[in-house]
């Protein structure tokens, strides 16, 4: 349903990288980047990503909930 309007199954990982900054905003140190292995989301387009669940069980619901807030705060629009 959604695929013909240009989304698609994508899995979400995301990146985050840590600088230590000094009062003077100069950069003394970059932390090593940290991966976080996402999961596959039903839609996926531009910078929006849209998981349809149709029958949700406990654990998808939960795993969503958590999700939503997280890949909000590291850039990304969930809806």
């Amino acid at each position: 349903m959604f695929a013909v309007r240009g989304w698609r199954e994508t899995r979400v990982d995301l990146v985050t990288q840590g600088v230590l900054l000094s009062k003077n905003l100069e950069v003394l140190e970059r932390l090593p980047p940290v991966e976080q292995e996402g999961y596959l989301v039903d839609n996926f387009k531009g910078r929006v990503a849209l998981d349809v669940e149709w029958n949700a069980k406990d654990g998808n619901l939960d795993r969503d909930l958590w999700a939503c807030p997280n890949f909000c705060v590291n850039g990304s629009d969930f809806n």
